[in-house]
């Protein structure tokens, strides 16, 4: 059973674009190998006190809004990524982190799915390999001389016949 069909009838206040960030605060703490519960977790605290660290990431509050915020993700001095998440992401934190939470199970289940190994695995089981068969060396030479002699006596013809002159 995938992941993604246990979301109730209370999921439907959800906009698809803080679905849609959330998931990107996934993406971001894979690249930057932090835990991603972590990440949500600083999130919502720099809401609350404007900054707030996770591990290698520090999090800024850079604007307010009525029904959103933007935060300011840096690593040491450099910008990282801008994220604007709805007011439902801290106003509902327990909702949120089960969101959250569906939304990793989705997203471990894609890595599994199409990792580099399971991927090499799939290959080899639909590849079969024939074994090399001895090949006669005078047939072979023979074979490609006559196939070489071909191609030479057709080239022929055809610059004779742009020319103008047939055979």
């Amino acid at each position: 059973m995938r992941a993604s069909r246990r979301r109730s009838a209370r999921w439907w206040h959800w906009r698809c674009s803080d679905v849609g960030r959330l998931r990107y605060l996934i993406f971001l703490s894979n690249k930057y190998n932090v835990n991603p519960y972590a990440l949500l977790n600083a999130l919502i605290e720099a809401e609350k006190k404007s900054t707030a660290e996770c591990d290698c990431l520090r999090i800024t509050l850079r604007s307010r809004g009525i029904d959103d915020a933007s935060f300011l993700i840096t690593k040491r001095s450099g910008t990282v990524a801008q994220v604007r998440m709805g007011s439902d992401v801290w106003r509902n934190p327990r909702d949120t982190r089960h969101l959250y939470s569906i939304l990793i199970e989705d997203e471990q289940l894609l890595k599994k799915r199409y990792s580099l190994s399971s991927l090499i695995k799939h290959t080899r089981e639909s590849v079969t390999i024939e074994p090399l068969r001895p090949i006669d060396a005078k047939r072979a030479t023979q074979t490609a001389k006559s196939r070489l002699s071909s191609i030479v006596s057709s080239s022929h013809r055809l610059v004779e016949q742009r020319h103008g002159r047939e055979r």
